[in-house]
C-alpha cells in the first residue's frame, strides 16, 4: 500500500523551497526511525511503524532546517502530528496509512501553516473524529478519507474546511447520509467523490449554484434514483460515476443538462430497465451513457451503446 500511496503524490506534488532551509535528504541518523524519500520535485519523511509521537517529534527536531514537501506516517501508532514541527518543516502533504492516531494535531493549529493535502487511509483514531481539525488548514485543496466510519456528512464540513477546497474524496466510510446544503459553500469544488458507502439519495440541494465541479463519482452506494435536476447549473461537468448501484431508470430530463459536455456518464453494474422509457437513448449520437441491461429478458446483457431503434419498435409512437 505504501509504494502505491507514494506513486500517487507524484501526480500531486510540487516542492517548494523557502531561503535559508535545505533541499535534498538529512543524514540517517537524523532521521532514524523514519527515512526520507527524495525526488527533485519533493521529497517524503516517510516514518513507518513509529510506536509513539516522541520519536516523530525528535526526528522533526534533529533534522534542524530541512524541510519536506510530505509526511507520510505509515503502520504507526502514535499520539498526534505535532503542529510546531509541522509550521517550521512547512509540509504541504500529510499523509497517514494503516496507523493509530489519537487525535489528529497535538494544539491549536496556527492558520499560517502550508498544508494543501490531506490523506487519510485506513487510519484508526482512539479519540473521536472531529472536522474542526481541519479548519485552520486555510490552504488545503486536497482532502480524501478511506476506511473509516463517517455516518454522515453535515453542513459542518463548510465552516471546516477551506473555501478553497477543491477535491473532497471519501471512500468505504460507511457514509449513509449527506445532509441538505452540505456542499453548497465550498464553492471551488471540482470532484467530489463518496466511493463504496451507503447513500441511498442525492439531490442538487446538497451542492453549490452554480457548481464547478468536473467530476461526481459516487460508485459503490445505495442510490436507485436521480432527480432530474441533480446537474443543473454544473456547467463544467465532464465525468460522472455511478456505477454499481440500484438505479433502474435513467431519465431524459437529467441527460439535457450535460449532454453536449459530458465525457462520460458510468451506470455499469445498475440493474438498468430498458424499456419504452429508455427509448430517447437512441437518440443519442455520442455513445457516453455506459451501462448493461438487466431487463427485459430479451435485452439482458446488452449494453447501452448497442440498442438501436429496432429494440424500441414495439413501444407506442
Amino acid at each position: 500500500m505504501a509504494k502505491g500511496l507514494l506513486s500517487h503524490l507524484l501526480f500531486l506534488s510540487v516542492i517548494v523551497l523557502c531561503n535559508g532551509n535545505y533541499a535534498g535528504c538529512p543524514e540517517y541518523y537524523l532521521l532514524k526511525p523514519c527515512t526520507c524519500k527524495y525526488r527533485p520535485e519533493f521529497n517524503v519523511l516517510l516514518c513507518s511503524t513509529v510506536t509513539n509521537s516522541t520519536d516523530l517529534i525528535r526526528v522533526l527536531h534533529s533534522t534542524g532546517n530541512w524541510t519536506f514537501f510530505t509526511l507520510f506516517v505509515h503502520r504507526s501508532n502514535i499520539n498526534y502530528i505535532p503542529t510546531t514541527s509541522l509550521i517550521n518543516k512547512r509540509f504541504k502533504n500529510i499523509l497517514i496509512a494503516s496507523s493509530y492516531v489519537d487525535f489528529l494535531f497535538d494544539e491549536n493549529l496556527d492558520s499560517e501553516n502550508d498544508v494543501e493535502i490531506i490523506h487519510l487511509n485506513d487510519v484508526n483514531f482512539i479519540h473521536p473524529f472531529k472536522w474542526e481539525w481541519f479548519r485552520p488548514l486555510k490552504k488545503l485543496t486536497y482532502f480524501n478519507l478511506q476506511y473509516f466510519s463517517v455516518p454522515t456528512i453535515s453542513t459542518q464540513i463548510s465552516s471546516n474546511f477551506s473555501s478553497g477546497l477543491r477535491y473532497f474524496l471519501l471512500s468505504n466510510t460507511n457514509t449513509s447520509r449527506l445532509e441538505d446544503g452540505v456542499f453548497v459553500n465550498l464553492k471551488n469544488l471540482t470532484e467530489v467523490k463518496i466511493r463504496y458507502s451507503l447513500i441511498e439519495e442525492l439531490s442538487r440541494m446538497m451542492f453549490p449554484v452554480p457548481a464547478k465541479l468536473e467530476k461526481i463519482d459516487f460508485t459503490g452506494n445505495f442510490i436507485k434514483s436521480l432527480p432530474d435536476d441533480l446537474f443543473s447549473e454544473m456547467p463544467e461537468l465532464k465525468i460522472v460515476l455511478f456505477g454499481r448501484n440500484r438505479i433502474s431508470h435513467i431519465s431524459r430530463s437529467i441527460f439535457d443538462f450535460v449532454s453536449y459536455q459530458l465525457d462520460i456518464f458510468n451506470l455499469m453494474g445498475n440493474p438498468l430497465i430498458c424499456d419504452c422509457n429508455l427509448r430517447w437513448l437512441q437518440n443519442e449520437s455520442r455513445n457516453i451513457i455506459h451501462g448493461i441491461c438487466a431487463n427485459p429478458e430479451q435485452l439482458i446483457g446488452v449494453y447501452l451503446t448497442n440498442l438501436t431503434r429496432e429494440n424500441f419498435d414495439y413501444c407506442e409512437p
